[in-house]
């Protein structure tokens, strides 16, 4: 699936992302943080590779 691997590829583009695993039927992305990232930053390699955000959960 190209759409997985761009926005997959984009987040961990992110310093500090790793373990990226996207799943585009739920709409949703995980990762883990190995320094603190600025989520505007994921946000932005999102949009930058075509796609949106519509909410961002921590956990």
């Amino acid at each position: 699936m190209p759409c997985v691997l761009e926005v997959t590829k984009a987040i961990e583009s992110i310093q500090g992302t790793s373990q990226v695993k996207v799943d585009l039927n739920s709409g949703k992305a995980t990762f883990h943080k190995t320094v603190e990232v600025d989520i505007n930053d994921i946000v932005r390699a999102i949009v930058e590779v075509g796609y949106q955000t519509d909410s961002i959960k921590r956990s």
